[in-house]
């Protein structure tokens, strides 16, 4: 089990885990640099030190467990300083290296006569050849890491995106090729990555949509299809399971924004449009829009804009198509159930007319989205010859 935190909760989360997991059953506290800048300006303004390093905690269910100490080569350059002597013998290049035990006698006299073993003054124990060829040329790495940089800008897909070669070298370290890889805060999805390209079996789970809509999408990106190589569990993937969700919502005291089906369609039921409003105060003052769009044609960018609702009636749907009447570049998308739209909000919707031989104002339902894979039309353009 490892757990990364930073320094603020270090000493708390510690003793937390020694209650769950037991004192006994503590292996180590690793301590990562992520932060490879000194730092300046106003950071460095502040009367403290800079903070360079996370923590990760690793522990195991008992003294019987898995571990392959991770390893990285040696620097080329030590190597041949270090082994910088050659007899000529065929047994390749050597140094002398000092014992840390005295070798029992037998050992000692043999080495002494073929000319394997020496003293040397001041040392305490004598020293023997160390070859090269017969040496494992890797360092053994410690608890201390400060050879993995943090992922930073655009490369990072989610706020506490871990770098690919940090669980890389923990699933390494403490499992083998079809071991069992859980991961209980998906975030950006790096330990799911690391698990399926090093050959483990894995699952994640997130109460973040987004965490996992940007995990699927990385694994598409390493071509492995969802419901074939992977599936994902607890969202809603037809009209009548959506349904469900939202009663079960209202069931148990839970708000209906609170399980964010703007965050669902958006991001898994239509693909390429952006949530409008991040934080409450836009969403409060969004004008009826849920989320945006962009379509070219012709050279030219237009934008969409769309009303995600579980409830609608003529009023609502009237709201909204009024930001069509006050921008006639817009193109609008109404989504909500088969069973709230009505006649009247049909009749409103072709009073926009079509643009570029699309319909203005679209009426799509959750069970077109969900149940027929339906998608938002966009313009297309003419081709001649």
């Amino acid at each position: 089990f490892y757990f990364h935190c930073d320094d603020k909760m270090s000493a708390h989360v510690k003793l937390l885990l020694n209650i769950i997991f037991g004192y006994n059953n503590f292996r180590s506290k690793i301590c990562w640099q992520r932060n490879f800048s000194p730092g300046s300006g106003r950071k460095f303004q502040a009367k403290k030190y800079s903070r360079n390093v996370d923590f990760i905690f690793y522990y195991t269910k008992s003294k019987d467990y898995y571990f392959n100490c991770p390893s990285i080569p040696m620097d080329q350059e030590k190597i041949i300083k270090g082994f910088n002597k050659n007899d000529g013998d065929g047994k390749g290049d050597y140094y002398w290296a000092p014992f840390n035990y005295m070798p029992k006698e037998d050992v000692l006299k043999k080495g002494i006569e073929n000319k394997t073993i020496q003293y040397k003054e001041g040392n305490k124990y004598p020293c023997y050849k160390k070859y090269k060829n017969d040496s494992d040329l890797n360092i053994k790495i410690g608890n201390l890491w400060t050879d993995i940089k943090p992922v930073m800008g655009k490369k990072r897909n989610y706020p506490t995106q871990k770098p690919l070669s940090l669980m890389e070298r923990i699933i390494k370290a403490s499992s083998k090729e079809g071991d069992l890889i859980g991961d209980f805060f998906l975030g950006g999805g790096t330990t799911i990555i690391a698990a399926e390209l090093l050959n483990r079996k894995w699952f994640g789970t997130d109460i973040n949509h987004r965490a996992i809509q940007i995990t699927s999408k990385r694994l598409e990106n390493i071509n492995r299809i969802q419901n074939v190589h992977f599936k994902i569990d607890g969202i809603p993937m037809t009209s009548q399971d959506l349904k469900i969700a939202l009663n079960n919502s209202k069931k148990y005291g839970i708000k209906i924004s609170a399980f964010k089906v703007e965050d669902l369609v958006c991001k898994y039921y239509v693909k390429n449009i952006t949530i409008f409003g991040h934080n409450d105060s836009n969403k409060r003052n969004d004008g009826g829009i849920d989320g945006i769009y962009f379509v070219n044609y012709k050279g030219k960018k237009y934008k969409g804009i769309v009303q995600i609702t579980t409830g609608s009636n003529l009023s609502h749907f009237k709201s909204f198509s009024n930001n069509l009447l006050k921008d006639k570049e817009l193109f609008g998308v109404y989504i909500a159930f088969r069973d709230k739209i009505t006649s009247g909000m049909k009749k409103e919707a072709l009073s926009f007319g079509e643009k570029f031989g699309i319909p203005v104002l679209q009426i799509i339902t959750f069970e077109e989205l969900l149940d027929e894979g339906k998608l938002i039309k966009v313009p297309q353009e003419i081709l001649t010859f």
